[in-house]
């Protein structure tokens, strides 16, 4: 399976681990959603800081804002961001994704900072 499609593997799973988080679950279902992404998805593990601007540009209009969308979200859980909106988001998203085109070799989330 190619890196990208490892990727959007990983976020379609991912969303629907998300999805299972945000329902009202409780600390016990949010962290068995999470168990089965984790567990589905096991042995198809890739790292995020070797994603490139490439990647990212190259990828159809959808998945590029899924893969935006899943680098934003771990950027702000390293930076302790709890609190986004949609217009931050969008914002920040529009900007790195001119940044990455740009500049196609610089690794997508140094675009975020």
């Amino acid at each position: 399976m190619t890196f990208t499609k490892q990727i959007l593997t990983a976020m379609s799973l991912t969303a629907l681990g998300l999805g299972g988080c945000a329902s009202n679950m409780g600390a016990y279902g949010a962290q068995e959603s999470m168990s089965a992404v984790q567990t589905a998805n096991a042995d198809e593990m890739f790292d995020l800081t070797k994603l490139t601007c490439w990647e990212i540009t190259t990828l159809s209009e959808a998945d590029a804002g899924y893969a935006a969308i899943l680098l934003y979200g771990y950027r702000a859980g390293q930076s302790g961001r709890n609190e986004q909106s949609a217009t931050r988001i969008e914002g920040a998203i529009v900007s790195v994704m001119e940044t990455c085109a740009a500049n196609p070799n610089m690794m997508a989330l140094q675009a975020f900072k």
